[in-house]
């Protein structure tokens, strides 16, 4: 080789090792570039102890990052569970672990055992599955609420624990903290102590059925009290919002008689904020890939799911969880009803909570002419979700009056929300007094083709009078005042009650609400219509009014397309009833918006996701509420929102 050739390749070799060198620099300046081919990035995950939940779906998680990561390299190792976790993370002894959504509060916010030790590196990735808590009583004692705690003695959990914690903030928001007797006793010792009577009360927070309590219940039946959602409400305004409400069905021990709402604390995968970005987007997106795999080793793992993953979220989400959640979201647009009606702004109210809360989702709530068209266009595409009347979603599902030429195939129910009464009204000076009495006599039964007139059809031919009646097509409006002047005997009015219509000619010329009988209500149920439900109208709803009255109503209800993926659906439940306090502050009628209620003159199939929520929440679904599932592949990809409270911390 000559000189100049041997000069060449010097420099070749010169400027690859500068540029190698420059290459490692700048991996080293900027650490959210590892992974993607060269040395994996090893992970150390905080779990709990072998007997508990942590040590199973951590070591499980482990290994899936293992399989399916060509970047990580991660390894579970016990430990003792929620603080010295916190605690791991913030010494670089954890790059990753499984704790509460409370003491990982406390840990960032440095508060009660962290105190002296914030562990300001801690970053959130995903809320897994409640940690119920717990007060429980004896059955047969006297003790109901947690007010009737006051004066009592009560096992509050071992001294320094987040149970401990738990049971002040909870006690302390009741307003009986300072008054109880407090004992600091580990689960199973508070179980015996209740079970002896040496307490009065156990507080423990643990998935429920808890074994150390269904020991005790075996022979010695108990119960668990109700946190009420005054309490809840004060928790998040005191910043504890961590708290999520959980419902224990009441098979959940023996002595529970009934359904209890309780609150949670949830179990979630934390991470360091140290970890690059590219490789938390990974940890997460293999999680949510691969859950099924999690739920072959512990049951807990039913709950870990897109729908929740930011439920009781309570530290600042790490960059590369944020960029999954956020890479794609759905959005819905949902048909409501006239801006002067309630469907509106209870609508526009939903859309702005799915908006702000939910993981799923982006709505939009646009104005229509209310549930016939909200039902065609559902059928048609146009929308999402709808509010309707459950009356016209069954007539659209099944292809009935207004829908004979089009049914609505695809429509799916989510929730009955209000009462919409069906009013016959009378003068309180006339002779009627019973639906019979309409008999040969001159009713308004509503606009033509509207659903106050199928339902005037429905309910007198139920009674037998509908052919006798001479029938008279009119508005709301309209009905009342012609009923003001004497020009009909009754009119037929479905809307929420008191109807303004109605107010209007009740204060100079007083009325009467007929009423429906039970063997009309049976013999409308036996005919297949079984929207209808029972109304009680209390006598001062009008003037002239003197005593209560039985009648029914159909029921205004949420209602989407069969095409949205169970998980979306499930999310905008949860986001539903997590935050029905907010819808009921923009229209009285969200007052009756409740879960005990949800399914009450449910009309049709229910969604999936729907049904899916309801039962994990102890809320029993009848078989006649069968939910039909369309023959599609719903992908689950991706479409996460992420709630702006859970804001990115640069650290």
């Amino acid at each position: 080789m000559n000189n100049k050739g041997l000069i060449i390749g010097v420099v070749i070799v010169v400027i690859a090792i500068l540029i190698g060198a420059g290459a490692w620099y700048a991996l080293q300046q900027n650490p959210n570039n590892g992974g993607g081919g060269g040395e994996k990035v090893s992970i150390t995950i905080y779990t709990g102890g072998t007997s508990g939940v942590y040590f199973p779906l951590g070591s499980k998680y482990a290994e899936l990052l293992n399989k399916y990561s060509n970047d990580i390299d991660a390894k579970a190792v016990t430990s003792g569970a929620s603080v010295s976790n916190a605690k791991a993370i913030g010494d670089g002894n954890a790059q990753a672990a499984l704790i509460q959504n409370d003491v990982a509060y406390y840990a960032y916010n440095g508060k009660y055992m962290f105190q002296n030790n914030p562990v300001k590196d801690i970053r959130g990735v995903a809320a897994l599955y409640p940690e119920t808590v717990q007060f429980v009583v004896l059955a047969n004692s006297g003790i109901h609420t947690l007010n009737d705690l006051q004066g009592k003695k009560v096992a509050i959990g071992a001294t320094g624990s987040g149970t401990a914690v738990a049971a002040e903030q909870i006690l302390r928001a009741v307003g009986v903290w300072d008054s109880i007797q407090k004992v600091n006793q580990k689960f199973s010792e508070a179980a015996q102590s209740l079970k002896l009577g040496q307490v009065d009360a156990a507080v423990i927070v643990s998935g429920a059925p808890t074994p150390a309590v269904n020991q005790i219940a075996v022979q010695t039946p108990v119960r668990v009290l109700p946190v009420p959602d005054d309490v809840l409400n004060k928790l998040h305004t005191e910043g504890y919002i961590f708290y999520v409400r959980q419902n224990l069905p009441k098979s959940t021990y023996n002595g529970m008689n009934q359904d209890t709402p309780t609150v949670a604390v949830k179990a979630m995968l934390v991470v360091s904020s140290k970890l690059p970005d590219n490789i938390v987007y990974e940890m997460t997106k293999i999680l949510f890939d691969h859950v099924n795999e999690l739920r072959s080793v512990h049951e807990k793992a039913k709950y870990i799911s897109k729908a929740t993953a930011l439920d009781g979220m309570s530290i600042p989400l790490h960059p590369g969880a944020k960029k999954y959640y956020s890479e794609s979201r759905m959005s819905i647009t949902i048909y409501t009803g006239g801006t002067s009606g309630v469907y509106f702004p209870l609508g526009s109210k939903y859309a702005e909570l799915l908006n702000k809360y939910s993981t799923t989702v982006t709505a939009k709530a646009v104005t229509s002419g209310a549930s016939v068209s909200n039902a065609k266009a559902i059928g048609d595409g146009n929308a999402q979700a709808a509010l309707i009347q459950n009356d016209v979603a069954y007539y659209a599902y099944k292809g009935l009056y207004m829908f004979k030429d089009h049914p609505v195939s695809n429509i799916r129910g989510v929730a009955a929300l209000y009462p919409e009464t069906v009013q016959f009204v009378v003068l309180a000076n006339s002779g009627i007094h019973t639906l019979n009495d309409l008999q040969g006599k001159k009713v308004a039964i509503g606009a033509t083709g509207s659903g106050t007139a199928v339902a005037a059809e429905q309910i007198l031919k139920a009674v037998g009078v509908w052919d006798s009646i001479q029938k008279v097509n009119m508005k709301f409006s309209e009905a009342a005042q012609s009923l003001k002047l004497g020009q009909v005997d009754a009119a037929v009015i479905v809307s929420g009650a008191p109807t303004p219509a109605v107010n209007q000619i009740a204060v100079q010329t007083p009325v009467r609400v007929l009423p429906v009988p039970d063997d009309v209500l049976n013999k409308l149920h036996t005919e297949g219509y079984i929207f209808y439900v029972r109304q009680n109208l209390s006598k001062g709803t009008y003037n002239g009014m003197n005593q209560d009255t039985p009648t029914v109503a159909v029921k205004a209800m949420l209602v989407v397309s069969a095409s949205l993926p169970d998980y979306v659906v499930y999310d905008m439940v949860r986001v539903l009833y997590a935050h029905v306090n907010e819808l009921r502050a923009v229209h009285e009628k969200a007052k009756y918006i409740s879960l005990e209620t949800a399914l009450e003159g449910m009309s049709i199939p229910l969604h999936k996701g729907a049904k899916d929520y309801y039962e994990h929440n102890g809320i029993i679904v009848p078989s006649s509420l069968g939910v039909i599932v369309p023959p599609m592949d719903y992908s689950t990809q991706g479409l996460i929102a992420v709630p702006q409270s859970f804001r990115q911390v640069i650290g």
